[in-house]
């Protein structure tokens, strides 16, 4: 499906000139000729990126910005604003009107498009990230994963999953359940900073399932931080008394898939091999990683 993008301007060249380009480009626009009207659109229309310039009649676009920010249906709308001010206050003054961005007329096609592309991505890795912790989703994990295949890098894609985590949450609640999901992040987290590499990912497709792709020199050193790190803490999430009756305790379970020893064509194969490793894992039942070495 083509993304929509919505130019708001009341200068009908500049508007023309921006839909010729952009719908060369595979977008789908949709074009206002004053802010009244903008405003109308975006509302009706609900675009993926919103192209909004700062000087209009009835009702310029720092008000419109505003009033989009404060609707409820187009409070997250991407909004990149156009100017011929190029002074520093007027654009400290786009952004704090909610733009995501802000350029200045005249501009170059070819940077526009490199700013409403990157716009776009990291608003697609926003609407899919976790509302629990923030991480990116499935789409983004994909997304990673098809990168290295591409570039023909040597990774490793972890697939964690917490073992016994439906007995406790239908023990505690959901409330302290999310504590433990928010922990077992901040766990991730710090074992990617102390283990691995500027580059490396964490994802969360599910409630209690996370995904990190990193090197395959570092996999090794970073799941055994988490582990370490995760079985200190999680008795801290349970009353004493349960542990002496002898509760399972969660632990957690990671199954690494790395190309050292075999190539994968597509993300689906390489995050079905790392999850089928870590059921293997979880037959264990204390928390382990296990990686998959076979060339097949």
């Amino acid at each position: 499906m083509k993304q929509k993008i919505l130019i708001i301007d009341d200068e009908v060249h500049i508007v023309e000139f921006i839909e010729k380009y952009l719908l060369s480009k595979g977008f789908t626009v949709s074009t206002a000729f004053g802010g009244k009207e903008g405003l109308i659109k975006a509302k009706e229309e609900l675009p993926d990126l919103t192209l909004l310039d700062i000087r209009m009649p009835e009702r310029n676009g720092l008000t419109i910005c505003k009033e989009l920010r404060q609707n409820e249906e187009t409070h997250s709308l991407p909004i990149i604003m156009l100017s011929a001010k190029t002074s520093y206050d007027d654009k400290i003054e786009g952004i704090k009107a909610g733009a995501d961005d802000y350029i200045t007329k005249p501009f170059d096609l070819q940077e526009l498009l490199l700013r409403i592309e990157k716009i776009l991505y990291y608003s697609s890795i926003k609407k899919e990230s976790n509302p629990l912790t923030g991480l990116p989703g499935n789409h983004s994990i994909e997304h990673e994963i098809n990168n290295k295949i591409n570039k023909n890098l040597k990774y490793a894609v972890c697939s964690m999953d917490l073992n016994n985590f439906k007995s406790y949450n239908d023990k505690y609640g959901h409330l302290k359940g999310n504590r433990l999901i928010c922990q077992t992040a901040k766990i991730i987290n710090k074992a990617i900073s102390k283990e691995g590499t500027f580059d490396d990912f964490i994802g969360h497709p599910g409630r209690d399932k996370f995904i990190i792709i990193t090197t395959p020199k570092k996999a090794d050193n970073i799941c055994s931080s988490i582990i370490e790190d995760f079985d200190q803490s999680v008795f801290s999430f349970y009353a004493p008394e349960d542990i002496k009756q002898g509760f399972s305790v969660v632990s957690i379970a990671i199954g690494i898939a790395t190309n050292q020893y075999r190539q994968f064509t597509n993300p689906i194969e390489v995050l079905s091999v790392a999850e089928t490793v870590k059921r293997y894992a979880q037959s264990f039942k204390t928390s382990t990683y296990k990686k998959n070495e076979r060339t097949k």
